[in-house]
C-alpha cells in the first residue's frame, strides 16, 4: 500500500499543476509514483502548431504521437486502451506558435503493459529462483514449535544489463526496476557496485554478481518484435550459471537503443567500465575503464574505442600508460585520472581489448601506440567488427541517457570543437599495408 507521505506528495503535485510548457524545450515531464511508491518519470510526447491552429487539434496530435510511439511495436488491437488514457498535461504558446504535451499516468501504462505480458513478474521470479535456490537444509522447528522459513540469504550485485550489443540504456533501466522487485520478492538483496570496482574481486558481503541480456528479434508467428531476456550469475569463486531465457513483447519497453554488432565471447581478457546501475551513464559523468589479463602469462594489449560518431580511437597504450605489457592476472586503469563522458543522448560507446603473447602476434595493431585515430575506411571496418582478430579479446561499453532520465540539462557537443580535437590526433597505422 502506498505510504501517506507518497499520497501527500501526489496530492501536492496535482494541486500545484503543471509548469508552463516552453515551446521548443527543454521539456520537463511530470513525475508519478509506481506501486512501490518510487518516483517515475512519465512517458510523454509534444506536438507543435502554427499561430491560429486549434488548441484542441494540437493537443490531439500530441496524444496521437504518444500512443503511436508507445504502441509502435505492439499488435494494433492492443492500442485502444492507450488512446483512452493519453491525456493533455500542459499547453504553451509564444510568437512562433503553440505546443502541447500529452502524458500517460504510470498506473495506466503499467496496466497496459501487464495486459501485453501478464506473466512477466512470474517469468522473472522463476528465473531468479533458478539462479538463487533456497537453502537445502531441512526445515527446523523453533523452541515454540514453529517451522523456520527457508531463506536464500543472498546478496547480489548487479553488474550490467546488455541490450543489443552494449550495456545500459532506457530499456535496460526499465528492466532494472522489475529485476529489483523480483529479487525482493524472493528475499534476495541487490546492491550497487562500489566506486572503483574493477569487475573482479567482490566487495565485502556480496556473494554473487548478476548480468542480464536483452536481444531483439522478430517472432515468426506474430511477426512482431520480441525481446529475449536471460540472466547469468557468478559467485566469488568465478563459477557461473544461467537462467532459462524467456521472451516478452518489445512493445513493453521504452524505445530501443541504436544497434551494435554482437560482441564476440571474451577470451583471456576482461574490460570493465564504471557506470550507473545497469550500464548507463549521463554526459558529464566521470568514469574509469579497467582492463584485466585473466591468463597466467603476460600479454601485449591494445584497447580501441568505437564511439557513437563512428570513430575508432586507440586508448591504450597512451602517452601516460606507455607500457603495453600487462602481467598475468593484473588489472590496470586505462588512465590514472579516469575519463569524463561526452556525447549525445542514447549514444553508445564500445571498447574492444585485444591481446597477444608477443608484439608480432598483434599483427596489424602492433604499431598502434599512443592515442591515435583510425582513418574513416578503417574505422568503418572496426565498427562493424571486421578486421578485429587477436588470440585474446574482450568488449564492454555503456549507453548515454537523455536529460530527462539524467535529471539535468545535457548540452549538445560542439561539432567544431570535436572535429578540431579529432583532427589534432595522430593517425593510427593503416589496417591494410
Amino acid at each position: 500500500m502506498m505510504s501517506t507521505l507518497v499520497a501527500l506528495a501526489m496530492a501536492m503535485a496535482a494541486a500545484s499543476g503543471p509548469p508552463p510548457l516552453r515551446c521548443g524545450g527543454p521539456y520537463v515531464p511530470p513525475t508519478d509514483y509506481d506501486r512501490a511508491g518510487n518516483p517515475v518519470v512519465l512517458e510523454f510526447a509534444v506536438a507543435s502548431g502554427r499561430p491560429g491552429d486549434s488548441r484542441d487539434a494540437v493537443a490531439r496530435e500530441a496524444q496521437r504521437a504518444l500512443v503511436s510511439r508507445l504502441c509502435r511495436l505492439a499488435d494494433p488491437a492492443f492500442c485502444g486502451p492507450l488512446e483512452v488514457k493519453a491525456k493533455l498535461w500542459s499547453f504553451g504558446q509564444d510568437a512562433s506558435g503553440m505546443c502541447a504535451m500529452a502524458v500517460i499516468g504510470s498506473p495506466d501504462l503499467e496496466a497496459w503493459r501487464t495486459m501485453l505480458a501478464p506473466d512477466l513478474e512470474g517469468e522473472l521470479r522463476r528465473s531468479f529462483e533458478m539462479l538463487f535456490p533456497e537453502d537445502q537444509e531441512p526445515e527446523k522447528k523453533s523452541f515454540l514449535g514453529l517451522k523456520k522459513k527457508k531463506k536464500r540469504s543472498a546478496v547480489v550485485m548487479l553488474d550490467r544489463i546488455d541490450d543489443s550489443g552494449a550495456p545500459g540504456g532506457v530499456r535496460a533501466d526499465w528492466l532494472l526496476g522489475r529485476v529489483h522487485a523480483a529479487l525482493t520478492n524472493i528475499e534476495v538483496d541487490m546492491v550497487d557496485p562500489p566506486r572503483g570496482w574493477t569487475g573482479r574481486l567482490f566487495p565485502k558481503d556480496v556473494e554473487f554478481s548478476l548480468r542480464g541480456t536483452l536481444v531483439e528479434r522478430v517472432d515468426p508467428k506474430s511477426q512482431l518484435p520480441v525481446l529475449d531476456v536471460a540472466f547469468t550469475v557468478r559467485d566469488r569463486r568465478g563459477f557461473g550459471r544461467s537462467s532459462n531465457p524467456f521472451s516478452i513483447p518489445a512493445a513493453l519497453a521504452p524505445a530501443p537503443p541504436t544497434k551494435a554488432p554482437p560482441p564476440p565471447p571474451p577470451v583471456g581478457l576482461a574490460l570493465h567500465v564504471e557506470s550507473q546501475r545497469g550500464g548507463s551513464l549521463c554526459p558529464g559523468d566521470f568514469t574509469q575503464i579497467y582492463v584485466t589479463n585473466e591468463t597466467n602469462e603476460p600479454l601485449f594489449v591494445r584497447v580501441i574505442n568505437l564511439d557513437q560518431a563512428g570513430e575508432a580511437l586507440v586508448l591504450f597504450p597512451n602517452e601516460i600508460q606507455t607500457d603495453d605489457l600487462i602481467p598475468a592476472g593484473a588489472t590496470i586503469p586505462l588512465s590514472p585520472d579516469g575519463f569524463t563522458v561526452e556525447g549525445g543522448a542514447h549514444g553508445r560507446e564500445r571498447y574492444v581489448a585485444i591481446g597477444a603473447r608477443s608484439p608480432e602476434a598483434l599483427g596489424r595493431f602492433r604499431d598502434a601506440r599512443g592515442t591515435c585515430r583510425y582513418r574513416p575506411d578503417d574505422a568503418r571496418k572496426l565498427q562493424s567488427g571486421i578486421s578485429i582478430e587477436a588470440p585474446f579479446r574482450a568488449t564492454s561499453g555503456f549507453t548515454l541517457l537523455d536529460d530527462v532520465r539524467c535529471k539535468k540539462a545535457i548540452p549538445l557537443p560542439d561539432p567544431k570543437l570535436l572535429a578540431g580535437a579529432l583532427a589534432d590526433l595522430q593517425l593510427c597505422p593503416a589496417l591494410e599495408r
